[in-house]
């Protein structure tokens, strides 16, 4: 009895081993497919909030002044004012300039308005609130993509205004 081969009992164990290596493979790819769109989300969430930062530090760290009332509840809009000084050194007069952000609850959009040009800065915003004390301006974003509240992100900013100078 020179047989080669396999025993049923064998093709058995070599069947259930493979099965078990395939399920984990179809899991893992499985789960990868279902995190991808939660990571693309969230990613997405961050962003827009470091957009919205970027400008908003980029324009308080120069305001002067504001429209906020300090130690007040924070409010959806903001307006800041400041003078540029850069042609005083030619003897010309300074140049004043506005900005204002105001954060729609209905389309979840802030927009920046400089000096009559208007542009969104933040699309996917879920909540935005400006508040000050003294000359520190405290901002808070809350972004959600898709009203998912797993990829939700809030991110607290406190900027400092710049002080009035003297010529």
């Amino acid at each position: 009895m020179n047989q080669k081969g396999f025993t049923f009992i064998e093709m058995l164990v070599a069947l259930a081993v493979g099965t078990v290596i395939l399920l984990g493979v179809v899991g893992s790819i499985f789960l990868i497919m279902r995190g991808v769109p939660d990571i693309r989300r969230e990613v997405s969430a961050q962003s827009d909030i470091e957009m919205a930062a970027h400008w908003l530090t980029r324009d308080v760290t120069m305001g002067q002044e504001t429209n906020l009332v300090n130690n007040n509840l924070p409010v959806s809009q903001m307006t800041v004012t400041w003078n540029d000084y850069t042609k005083a050194a030619e003897l010309e007069e300074s140049v004043s300039h506005s900005v204002s952000y105001t954060w729609s609850s209905e389309t979840g959009e802030l927009e920046r308005n400089y000096d009559g040009s208007i542009t969104i800065v933040g699309s996917y915003l879920t909540n935005v609130g400006f508040s000050i004390n003294d000359s520190s301006v405290t901002v808070v974003l809350t972004s959600s993509i898709n009203g998912e509240s797993s990829s939700t992100i809030t991110r607290s900013y406190e900027i400092l205004m710049r002080v009035e100078l003297s010529l």
